[in-house]
């Protein structure tokens, strides 16, 4: 034990004297130290001169410096700093010697010399630490490739931040690259579009933005190609960028095989290669780039004019089209352009039509603009006629000269001739008419499929302007339309001429090969039909579209077309007149033996017989005209591919036998038009139609749109041959169809063996959308309808078809593609699927709407419902027998208890007028506990009940945290039993709900309950944060909107905000205590609420409580209605609101207290004790004015107050900056209300105040209270009195005239009984610009304006010019206008009215009931403009 005492002893002892010896050798050396110091600080110094001048040698040669070297300097610096203090100090000890000493300065000061000596000695450590760091090889970084992207951080910014100078338009294209670069699966990206639209800068711009962002490439390299590439110049470019040395490899393929090696080297590194303007396929390969598996980090962005090259040539995964500016976007680049110069009006509207002019093209905009910056008005003229068009010419004529196809190039000059938007079908006409698809021309479809394929290559190459999701139509810009008209693209001999052709020579005019023109007119047709056109294929003529109601015209009109003569047009193979009036068409076409197609669309045509001459005819089309007959000649067109007679309203006969003859016919359109086809066994006569076994004839059929209106007509005439339908919209009995090319709507009237026909059966095979309707007597299922099950079915709409009792069975595998299920009145339907279906039935299913089904019980059951995976729409209602949408079947296997079945897709669900519907799914072991939806819905967007019940609850307390997380919308009407709507288990998912709507719903009790706040929760949250709207009506059991509280009292306080809610809508909820019910410890904030509107909510007290008010920073709108019980708007603090510490209100615009008869302020101030004039303070309440220092209001325009029974508005205590810009004031059945204003308040009005209403106020005794002073700018220009028992006067003062609103246009005084006189002073100047007058019922008026004790009149001859009525009535103390020293002039006197005035005769001038009705719908409109201000 004692060896052991003493060895820890010694331990403790040598711990203790170490730490002791080093103490007492910073005091006995602190001068050695100090010495010491001043060596190390010389070596330090001339350390940091060297490393220095290293670093401002390098910043010089724009090297960057390394941040170890920047991180020494700094640390160097702090040291050498604290150096030179310890040396200071030291310096300065030296000349007091009593400072380091004790004992009257014998002895050393040991705290003195110590705090010297440790500071020495530890400033010499870090120096000696410091020197040997700072001897740098080299202070700088070798530079960095030049593709090495270091990025300033790492977040993810939108297109164009930071940058404003880049076009919507470019910014979602740059914002698409970049998610595709992000796609670790796209490998290849391709940007197309015609030159000059802004290729290589939108690869700029992605560049920047990907090096700003740092992500996710570590190099980025680039090359431009170009027409004729050149792969050593590529391959020094991408080797340059990568900072590779290349000089000493001669070969290509020896570059090629080193690029490819420092490419692939690190497999983790991410390398993005731009390969700008290629024309044709590169060989990756040979210029050293990794292609396919080879490529790893590797990716491609490319650009290039044509689509087919980066799709088929590069193998794009993914392509962007880059379009040209936008006209908005192209104006702003050229305005950027020009400068100042578009100040000039002149010029800034030159400038619109020129830039119109450039295709939005940035290269175009850029070049003219450049040329026009410092060019005079002349210049800027000429740029309209002439703009430098070789450019345009030559980027038109490399892509046109890029088509392989001779054909795709006329396809494209027939669109430049068309112009604009040009419908595809219009095209395959034209086309095959000038026999554009010879070769490919078996079927009209195939020539179809060849002018698809011929327009992807315009597309392609970007000479058509990309066309979305528009299959219909394609669209060439203006200018390239231009170019093409006036470049001869092929040949001198080779011209085309449309409406913008100007004026051209008859030679010129001869050589011509396709002409159209728009609305042609005599003088321009008589000027054609001079010329002669041996070389015309193509004549397209129209005259104005509302020719039909050009009365004045209608004779030129006539003849106009009488001047065609075609027999000088003999190669003519199109003709197209549009819209036109024929009465008998022309001998001269029948010359035409080579005319192909022939449109005479939107024409009136009354004699088309000769038509039947044209033999090699294949187009023909009267879409939309008005022809009433169609003759059998047409039947002689043995040729006739395709006929058009959609839209012929007016088409009531078709000849026997026309149909017969057609046996070439391919399509057929009788959309909208002719349905009265005669049956088999009906006599002919001489007004008699064709039959519609004639179209048996027809066996080439592959296109009919065609309607019958009697489906008897079916039954007799047996098969047609309509079996090889590819498209068809058929239409049997009365209604409307679905628009599409595979429609079919039967509606059979009993005629249920139509459906047994064999072309029925093989059109419902390929039918895609179909209307059943009037199915009674068929025993079958609606699957078993079609033999094939529908196989290619995706809408079905099923109305008042008795005999269905189920759509789908066991039988065949039917709906397998169904996307949309309609089903109406189908009053005996009792389930959807009878027994087990097969698993592909319903799988494509989106929407399922279904009404009137009396019978149906559910829908599905939960085997079914699991098939649905793409299910996305649901509405149910009128179905009274509705119980669940989806059930257990006995036979499936049972769901635990706490097991959730999820629909993973639905985005709408609609329930309507379902009134025995307790819950979603019906399950035998799911308890519901009292709510409606028990499945989870993770995908719902919107969510609608109506009528449905009973249940008190629509969520599952259990419900997956999934489930409803994209709710947006929920609309709930008529449930009567719900008790909540949104409780604390299901607000913390709805991160997306937007809008709430509740009607009539009576049990309900709460909207919102975020339950309790813990301490745990940050003192700011937000909950909801999307939620923009809450409307809330017919809900008398309602107690609270909005209920938030916290758990621990003790807690800070908590702020919970709804940051987005804008609109807020509360009407009929009698029981109303609370908007918001919140504790102290907790505040309930709407920073963005802007719109508020209450209503007949009887029991609420307040609006908000006060620190929620405190958060209404954007409310620009309040109304609060008919609430009984509310005391004031906003209720103090509890603990009392400083006096200086005004509410503002600062962005609210307007705001209706009416109808609320308890209110006494909108906010109570705690320090003010008023009594209202004359009156007493009831029991502990102090009378105070509706508004004081509390609030403020700096922007509030409208004021409405009716109904509340304080006895002063405001008083002279409002804050400087409140209703200073008040333009509309209304109060009205305000009886305690002793006036409008107090004087102080007055004088803020006068600047601002417009309109004032004053009405049912029977304390008011005077409008305007002055001090006398002079007025000259007040703003009021409308003012009107009505029911004021006690007004005296309209305003009164002393000393000479005053004339408080001496603006004053209209004025209105009704029922004012004690009212003597209107104005008791007046100004001439004053009464002449008053517009309009009217005084009713005054009992007590005599004089209409007057003078009091000192007004001083200046002349006897008052001239009113400017009142245009003046209504008088039932004054019967009226004496005069004016005093009789005055007479008055009335010049612009329109309606006068005086009825019942003292001695004045009845009088009358004008319509004064109409007059007074124009009045008010004016004084209506000018309300409401305030209102939606």
């Amino acid at each position: 034990m004692l060896n052991i005492a003493l060895s820890v002893a010694s331990k403790v002892a040598g711990y203790l004297v170490a730490p002791v010896g080093r103490q007492c050798g910073y005091v006995i050396f602190a001068n050695s130290y100090v010495g010491q110091l001043k060596v190390e600080l010389e070596k330090l110094d001339d350390v940091k001169v060297g490393v220095q001048r290293s670093v401002d040698d390098a910043e010089n040669n724009m090297r960057e410096i390394k941040r170890e070297v920047n991180r020494w300097k700094n640390n160097a610096e702090t040291v050498a700093n604290k150096a030179c203090s310890v040396l200071d100090n030291f310096a300065k000890s030296t000349d007091g010697r009593a400072k380091k000493t004790c004992s009257c300065g014998w002895l050393p000061n040991p705290k003195e010399r110590y705090c010297l000596g440790r500071d020495a000695r530890k400033t010499i450590q870090a120096i000696q630490a410091l020197v040997p760091q700072g001897k740098f090889e080299r202070v700088y970084y070798e530079s960095a490739p030049p593709g090495r992207v270091v990025g300033l951080s790492n977040v993810n910014l939108p297109a164009g931040a930071g940058d404003d100078t880049i076009p919507d338009s470019r910014a979602s294209i740059i914002q698409g690259i970049m998610k595709a670069l992000d796609d670790e699966k796209l490998k290849v990206i391709g940007v197309y579009g015609p030159g000059g639209v802004g290729k290589t800068t939108l690869l700029e711009e992605v560049e920047k933005k990907l090096k700003k962002e740092g992500r996710p490439f570590h190099m980025i390299v680039k090359a431009k190609v170009s027409q004729q590439p050149v792969l050593k110049n590529i391959q020094d470019e991408i080797a340059d960028a990568l900072k590779l040395d290349l000089k000493d490899v001669l070969s290509e393929g020896g570059r090629g095989e080193r690029l490819l090696e420092r490419l692939q080297r690190d497999p983790s590194e991410k390398v993005l290669i731009i390969l700008d303007d290629l024309w044709d396929k590169l060989d990756l390969k040979a210029v050293g780039i990794p292609w396919g598996e080879e490529s790893r980090g590797c990716k491609l962005l490319l650009s290039s004019r044509f689509k087919d090259v980066l799709e088929q040539k590069m193998l794009a995964d993914r392509t962007f089209r880059l379009e040209g500016l936008s006209n908005d976007e192209a104006f702003k680049l050229f305005e950027k352009m020009v400068g100042d110069r578009l100040k000039d009006e002149e010029l800034k509207r030159i400038a619109a039509k020129v830039v119109k002019k450039l295709a939005g093209l940035p290269l175009l905009i850029t070049s003219v603009a450049s040329t026009l910056r410092y060019s005079g008005v002349s210049a800027w003229k000429n740029a309209l006629i002439k703009i430098d068009e070789s450019n345009i010419e030559t980027i038109v004529k490399l892509s046109y000269d890029h088509l392989k196809s001779e054909d795709a190039k006329s396809l494209f000059l027939l669109c430049g001739l068309l112009g604009g938007t040009i419908q595809v079908e219009t095209l395959l006409g034209l086309g095959m008419g000038l026999g554009l698809f010879d070769g490919y021309n078996r079927t009209m479809q195939d020539s179809r499929d060849r002018l698809n394929t011929m327009l992807e290559s315009l597309h392609s190459i970007c000479l058509l302007q990309d066309w979305g999701n528009d299959k219909d139509n394609v669209i060439i810009h203006d200018l390239y339309s231009e170019v093409v008209v006036s470049t001869p693209f092929r040949s001198q001999h080779s011209l085309m001429i449309n409406s913008n052709y100007g004026s051209w020579s008859e030679e010129k005019l001869k050589k011509c090969w396709a002409i159209c023109l728009a609305d042609v007119g005599r003088d321009r047709l008589t000027k054609l039909m001079l010329c002669q056109y041996p070389d015309l294929k193509i004549l397209m003529l129209s005259h104005p579209e509302d020719w039909p109601w050009m009365l004045a015209h209608e004779h030129d009109v006539r003849d106009c077309w009488g001047l065609l003569d075609f027999t000088h047009m003999k190669e003519l193979q199109v003709l197209y007149l549009w819209p036109v009036r024929i009465t008998t068409l022309l001998s001269s076409i029948g010359i035409l033996e080579k005319l192909r197609s022939l449109y005479l669309d939107n024409c009136l045509v009354e004699d088309m017989a000769i038509i039947g001459k044209l033999k090699v005819l294949q187009i023909l089309s009267f879409a939309k005209s008005k022809i009433s007959k169609l003759p059998k000649e047409i039947g002689e067109l043995t040729n006739l591919r395709s006929l058009n007679l959609s839209n012929c309203y007016l088409l009531a006969i078709i000849e026997p036998g026309v149909f017969k003859g057609l046996i070439n016919l391919e399509e057929l359109y009788m959309r909208r038009t002719f349905d009265r086809w005669m049956g088999e066994d009906e006599i002919l006569s001489e007004l008699c139609n064709a039959k519609l076994a004639e179209l048996k004839s027809l066996t080439k059929l592959t296109s009919l749109e065609m309607s019958i209106s009697d489906p008897t007509i079916l039954s007799e005439d047996g098969d047609l041959p309509f079996g090889n339908l590819m498209r068809f919209w058929i239409s049997i009995g009365n209604g409307q169809l679905f628009e599409g090319s595979r429609n079919m709507r039967l509606n059979l009237e009993g005629c249920d063996n139509i459906l047994s026909e064999e072309w029925v059966q093989k059109t419902l095979s390929k039918t895609e959308h179909l209307e059943l309707i009037g199915l009674r007597e068929s025993k079958k299922n609606a699957d078993e309808l079609c033999i094939q099950g529908f196989p290619k079915l995706k809408d079905l709409y099923m109305r008042d078809c008795p005999s269905i009792k189920y759509i789908a069975s066991s039988s065949n595998g039917a709906f397998t593609i169904l996307e949309s299920l309609f089903l109406d009145f189908l009053i005996n339907l009792e389930k959807i699927c009878r027994g087990p279906v097969t698993r592909e039935c319903f799988s494509k299913l989106k929407v399922v709407i279904v009404s009137a089904c009396d019978q149906l019980k559910n829908l599905w059951c939960l085997s079914e419902i699991q098939r649905l995976v793409q299910l996305e729409v649901v509405e149910i209602c009128l179905c009274p027998s509705m119980q669940a949408i989806v059930i257990h079947d006995a036979r499936e296997d049972k769901v635990a208890p706490n097991d959730m079945v999820e629909l993973p897709n639905p985005r709408r669900l609609k329930l309507d007028s379902l009134p025995n519907m307790t819950s979603y799914y019906s399950g035998s072991e799911i308890i519901s506990e009292g709510a409606l939806i028990q499945v989870c819905l993770p995908s719902l967007e919107e969510l609608v009940l109506r009528s449905v019940g009973p249940f008190k609850r629509i969520w599952h307390g259990k419900l997956p945290s999934s489930s409803f997380c994209k709710l947006a919308s929920v609309s709930l009407n008529e449930v009567s039993d719900l008790l909540n709507v949104f409780p604390k288990t299901i607000i913390g998912r709805l991160h997306n709900l937007e809008s709430v709507f509740v009607d009539n719903c009576p049990s309900l009790e709460s909207l919102f309950d975020f339950g309790s706040l813990d301490s745990n929760t940050e003192q700011t949250i937000e909950l909801l944060p999307k939620l923009k709207s809450v409307m809330v009506q017919g809900c008398p059991s309602l107690e609270s909107l909005f209920i938030c509280a916290s758990l621990d009292s003790s807690t800070e306080q908590k702020f919970a905000l709804l940051p987005r809610l804008d609109f807020m809508l509360v009407k009929e909820a009698g029981r109303l205590r609370h908007i918001v019910k919140s504790d102290s410890q907790t505040v309930l904030g709407f920073p963005n609420l802007s719109n508020v509107y209450i209503e007949n909510c009887s029991d609420l007290r307040y609006l908000f409580p006060n620190v929620t008010a405190t958060q209404l920073e954007k409310l620009k709108e309040l109304i609060i209605i008919d609430c009984k019980q509310m005391k004031e708007v906003v209720p103090k603090e509890e603990s009392g609101r400083s006096k200086g510490k005004a509410m503002s209100f600062s962005s609210l615009t307007r705001l209706s207290i009416l109808q609320c008869p308890n209110i006494g302020a909108f906010i109570r101030s705690p320090t003010s004790v008023q009594k209202g004039l004359g009156g007493t303070a009831e029991k502990n309440e102090s009378p105070q004015p509706f508004f004081n220092e509390m609030v403020t209001f700096p922007n509030i325009k409208m004021l409405e107050i009716t109904g509340v029974q304080c006895k002063e508005l405001w008083n002279n205590q409002i804050p400087n900056d409140s209703f200073c810009k008040l333009e509309y004031l209304e109060m009205r059945d305000c009886d305690n209300l002793q006036r409008v204003a107090p004087c102080q308040m007055w004088k803020r009005l006068q600047h601002c105040l417009e309109i004032l209403k004053v009405m049912s106020s029977r304390s008011i005794k005077i409008i305007y209270e002055g001090d006398g002073t002079d007025t000259k700018s007040g703003a009021l220009r409308r003012l009107v009195l009505r029911d004021l028992d006690n007004l005296r006067h309209i305003w009164q003062s002393d000393g000479l005239p005053i004339v408080p609103f001496p603006n004053l246009k209209y004025l209105e005084a009704v029922r004012c009984s004690r009212l003597e006189m209107l104005f008791a002073t007046f100004t001439e100047k004053f009464l002449k610009q008053i517009e309009e007058l009217v005084v009713e019922s005054c009992k007590e008026m005599e004089l209409i304006a007057g003078h009091e004790e000192h007004e001083e009149a200046t002349g006897m001859t008052i001239t009113f010019s400017k009142l245009t009525a003046l209504g008088l009535f039932k004054l019967p103390k009226f004496r005069s206008f004016l005093p009789e020293k005055y007479s008055m002039k009335f010049p612009s006197l329109q309606v006068l009215s005086i009825v019942s005035c003292g001695i004045e005769p009845d009088q009358g001038v004008g319509d004064w009931k109409l007059h007074q009705l124009r009045r008010e719908s004016e004084i209506d409109r000018e309300t409401w403009n305030y209102k939606s201000a």
